[in-house]
């Protein structure tokens, strides 16, 4: 996808009608995260229909690889999960990247298909993909 391509909300979050969407996150809280700064300005379209820039949309889940902050950082999962993450994803056509930040020891995981990607920062969100995987559940 170009990063001049837009990305309208209801393919940019995921939801139970679209589980392939980018972040995982309810409209709600990401247009309060807008209006407060933390995620990219949509653009308008027209005057009820908006959207993201790709390239903003990619530079902002790049950025959140290298928030420092005081939360709980997301340890890498042990070797046997993300080799069992790895084989079912695998056998669905995505294809896994796991990021750490050296300074932090933050890591996230995406997982990719197609022009999609789905970011994970927490373990009960990975245990939760695993599960669906695993069950045959298409992600």
């Amino acid at each position: 996808m170009p990063d001049d391509a837009i990305i309208r909300i209801a393919r940019l979050l995921i939801t139970e009608k679209n589980p392939s969407g980018l972040i995982d996150a309810s409209p709600s809280h990401w247009y309060s995260g807008v209006a407060k700064g933390v995620h990219p300005s949509p653009i308008r379209l027209s005057q009820n229909v908006s959207g993201w820039r790709a390239g903003d949309i990619r530079e902002w889940l790049a950025a959140q690889v290298e928030v420092s902050d005081s939360r709980a950082r997301f340890k890498a999962p042990s070797r046997k999960v993300l080799a069992r993450l790895q084989g079912a994803a695998a056998g669905q056509g995505y294809a896994l990247t796991q990021v750490r930040n050296m300074d932090t020891a933050q890591v996230l995981l995406l997982l990719s298909k197609g022009d999609a990607t789905r970011m994970f920062n927490a373990p009960a969100e990975v245990e939760a993909f695993l599960a669906k995987l695993e069950g045959g559940v298409t992600a």
